[in-house]
C-alpha cells in the first residue's frame, strides 16, 4: 500500500466526528448506530436511507 491508498484508508476509517457534518446529520447518523466513515462506505444510498431516514 502506497503513501496515498494509506493516507486515504486512514481517513475512510475516521471517526464521524473528524468531519465537516452539520450537527443534524451527525446525530442522525450516530443515533443510527453508525461511528465511523467506513461503515457508511460500505452501504448502498439505498441502505443508508432505510437505516438514517432523510438527512
Amino acid at each position: 500500500m502506497n503513501g496515498k491508498s494509506l493516507l486515504l484508508f486512514a481517513a475512510m476509517r475516521g471517526h464521524l466526528g473528524s468531519y465537516l457534518l452539520s450537527p443534524g446529520v451527525r446525530v442522525k447518523l450516530v443515533s443510527a448506530g453508525f461511528q465511523t466513515a467506513e461503515e457508511l462506505l460500505e452501504l448502498k444510498p439505498s441502505e443508508l436511507s432505510r437505516d438514517v431516514g432523510n438527512l
